[in-house]
């Protein structure tokens, strides 16, 4: 409205058809005052505002198709306007959908890969192409199929390919798992047993002396540590030990004294699997048992004079030594005399008394025999006959 009658004046003056120096000298001022106003004030958009309902409606339609995933039929249409030159091969009528996760496997285990296909038609079988080699798929309805790798050891590649159709490829990761290639126990004996010492493979089971040094060497593979654990056959007393990797060399090494019997356990782990492998063992230990003696004598058919004795001791390792004490019962002091024995698990003795022993008149005596073992650990311990 600024220019409105100003610029319809200037039209109707320059139409005149008297083009004296005053008329257009008016038109020239007419003109300047007119200059200082933008052309773009000449034009309202707020009038379009009535007009945006309309855009809503394309938005709508392709906000459906995003929602709905088929957004591609946009850019696929542009991508054929663009590339009019290129030929373009008719969709397929299905796809494969993995039903997995995950396409990760652990090694030497079992892995299922399930799959389905999605479209307008249902294949009747589906190949699945890995290593150069073709199997095809089990079915487990219309649509739904599975395949069994029995024992992967190594990542791998595939694809699935049906009626011509083929899919992208895709990867499988085996996790490689903590494992233990070589075991073995060397048994230190104690040395009063007389066992030569002893390697044990393959196997943490066993019966020991007590006092025995077990020694368990273990190599792995594919292992950053290795966990011992012991537990008393009692169940008051456990233990767990962790073995660490060093110096890249998947060697362990542990040693104990057994005093007891133990159930253990050794479990091997690595960054992706934890205590995945779990060997349970028992080693039973045996207690020195105390030595036994068995003695004879004629006391009942003599009256007077010497009295024969024959005896017999034994001990699971050997015997220390053999006593026979005459004890004075007025005032309890003992007499006593070491009979000459060797140290091996059975003896048989010959004593007659009072060989080595003092005797006052007029004293009566009580005479027994005692047998010592040589148990280095606990210290030797004794019998007594009657």
């Amino acid at each position: 409205k600024e220019i409105d009658d100003k610029l319809l004046n200037l039209l109707q003056l320059n139409e005149s058809n008297s083009q004296s120096d005053l008329l257009l000298a008016s038109i020239e001022q007419k003109s300047f005052d007119l200059q200082p106003i933008p052309f773009k004030k000449a034009i309202d958009f707020r009038v379009n505002v009535n007009y945006l309902k309309f855009l809503a409606i394309p938005l709508v339609i392709w906000g459906l198709f995003y929602l709905s995933g088929n957004n591609s039929i946009f850019s696929d249409s542009l991508t054929r306007v663009v590339h009019y030159k290129t030929a373009y091969l008719p969709p397929a009528p299905f796809e494969f959908q993995i039903l997995n996760d995950e396409l990760i496997a652990i090694e030497s285990t079992p892995f299922i890969l399930e799959v389905i296909t999605m479209g307008n038609s249902k294949p009747e079988d589906i190949k699945i192409v890995f290593n150069d080699e073709t199997y095809y798929l089990n079915k487990k309805n219309n649509n739904e199929f599975f395949y069994k790798f029995e024992q992967p050891n190594h990542s791998f590649e595939f694809y699935l390919e049906a009626n011509e159709v083929i899919s992208k490829r895709y990867r499988v990761e085996v996790i490689k798992t903590p494992k233990i290639i070589n075991f073995e126990m060397h048994l230190d004996y104690p040395s009063y047993t007389i066992k030569e010492d002893e390697d044990v493979k393959n196997t943490g089971n066993g019966i020991v002396p007590e006092g025995t040094i077990v020694i368990w060497k273990i190599s792995t593979e594919n292992t950053l540590n290795v966990h011992f654990s012991t537990e008393l056959k009692d169940k008051m007393n456990k233990e767990v030990i962790e073995l660490l990797l060093t110096d890249d060399e998947e060697n362990y090494a542990i040693s104990k004294t057994l005093t007891t019997s133990i159930d253990y356990k050794i479990a091997t782990s690595n960054n992706n699997l934890k205590n995945y492998e779990v060997l349970t063992y028992q080693l039973r230990v045996i207690k020195d048992q105390y030595p036994k003696i068995f003695v004879k004598s004629d006391i009942d058919s003599v009256s007077r004079g010497p009295v024969n004795f024959l005896g017999q001791i034994s001990d699971d390792y050997g015997i220390s030594h053999l006593q026979v004490i005459a004890k004075n019962m007025t005032n309890n002091s003992l007499s006593i005399y070491n009979i000459d024995t060797g140290n091996s698990e059975f003896e048989e003795f010959f004593y007659t008394f009072p060989e080595g022993i003092s005797l006052e008149e007029g004293i009566s005596y009580e005479i027994f025999f005692q047998v010592f073992d040589n148990d280095a650990i606990n210290g030797q311990k004794k019998s007594k006959s009657q």
